[in-house]
């Protein structure tokens, strides 16, 4: 897989085993490449090309996920709420649950007759429960209470990759905030999933591990292979 921007010469090569940091210490640099990541993120027009083999083009929007703030918390839960739902309703109705589902809804049912029946005024009620709305009720979601930012945040990407099916991770100034240590662990977990990682960082910082490769755009906007 290659990531290049029309904006620079820089060629980013990933191989599912080796983490590359672009150094980007001119903040104009910084700001274009971020801002057009997040653009194509959502859609939108950009300088970036995600590609396969030089030959096929890849979706930024499908593939790419951006992480600007590394300490993940439970308000990052919100765009994995659909696809969590989907994927616990496929367990509620598989066979091993199925029966169980039905029965805690006739027992719902139930008890809706029952509260109905008990009052003066005439009412109706829906007949039907949705599995999707009865499980909205409990309010799952993924823990990112961890006392460990680095442990919330692998979880993090191993949710963005099973329920969004991202697969290049990029994370802008992480460097700053984990030790070699907690890096090579996230870095593991990733390429652990076939994935691929791309550290932005505005400084240099001494690699992490002696297969990390690094390119570096200085503050005259030179760039250093």
């Amino acid at each position: 897989m290659k990531l290049i921007h029309n904006q620079i010469e820089t060629q980013i090569y990933f191989d599912c085993e080796t983490s590359y940091t672009l150094v980007v210490e001119s903040p104009i640099v910084m700001n274009r490449l971020v801002s057009d990541l997040k653009s194509q993120i959502r859609g939108e027009e950009g300088g970036f090309v995600y590609s396969e083999n030089n030959l096929k083009e890849v979706d930024i929007a499908a593939e790419c996920e951006l992480i600007i703030d590394p300490f993940v918390s439970a308000d990052d839960n919100k765009k994995f709420a659909s696809k969590l739902l989907q994927s616990l309703k496929m367990v509620a109705n598989q066979e091993d649950f199925f029966e169980r589902t039905a029965q805690i809804k006739s027992a719902l049912l139930q008890y809706a007759l029952t509260i109905m029946q008990d009052c003066d005024e005439s009412l109706t009620y829906k007949d039907e429960i949705d599995t999707g709305t009865l499980l909205k009720v409990f309010s799952f979601m993924f823990d990112f209470d961890d006392p460990s930012p680095i442990e919330n945040l692998v979880t993090y990407v191993k949710v963005a990759n099973k329920y969004l099916e991202k697969n290049l991770f990029v994370l802008v100034n992480v460097k700053s905030f984990f030790t070699d240590e907690e890096l090579s662990y996230l870095v593991d977990t990733i390429h652990g999933m076939k994935c691929n990682v791309l550290f932005l960082e505005s400084y240099y910082h001494k690699p992490f591990d002696n297969k990390e490769k690094y390119s570096i755009i200085d503050i005259d906007q030179c760039e250093i292979f």
